[in-house]
């Protein structure tokens, strides 16, 4: 938390830090299932939306911002795959924080009377996740059927979206 990137997420936005503080703890949690790189799935879900701090271009300047504060490079891709707006996800890492940040952002928008029942939280990971693969978006990652099957049940059976 001393770090000034980090900081300087806090500064921006308390919705949004709280946000990649949980897509970070839920991706190094899904990595270590599947076998991933968690250190890189945890930082990767912390920095996923940095860009939004100087808004659009999202991506670019994400990526500017981890060059700026020397973020490795594993983290620097995973920044350029934002969204799979500009590049879809290139590793099982990246596909993790993807899976991981589309599914938590679909809970921040819905009011808690909406996924007051554990029903109404497993449909939206089903059809966010769904949603997603059937687009193609993991395609080009690596990520397995069984590493997709692990995080989907992780996500439903475990991890805190709330």
């Amino acid at each position: 938390e001393n770090f000034g990137l980090v900081r300087e997420m806090q500064r921006f936005s308390k919705a949004d830090y709280e946000h990649a503080q949980k897509v970070s703890q839920i991706s190094e949690k899904c990595a270590r299932i599947v076998g991933a790189d968690p250190y890189i799935a945890a930082a990767g879900g912390l920095y996923y939306r940095i860009g939004r701090m100087d808004g659009e271009p999202y991506v670019e300047n994400g990526v500017a911002l981890a060059r700026i504060n020397y973020l490795p490079k594993e983290i620097i891709e995973i920044l350029k795959e934002y969204n799979g707006e500009k590049k879809l996800p290139s590793t099982v890492e990246s596909a993790v924080v993807h899976i991981v940040d589309s599914v938590v952002a679909k809970f921040d928008v819905l009011d808690k009377s909406t996924l007051s029942s554990s029903w109404n939280q497993d449909i939206i990971v089903y059809q966010t996740l769904n949603e997603n693969s059937s687009a193609g978006l993991y395609d080009k990652s690596g990520l397995g059927m069984n590493m997709y099957l692990k995080i989907r049940d992780y996500l439903i059976k475990e991890a805190k979206l709330l």
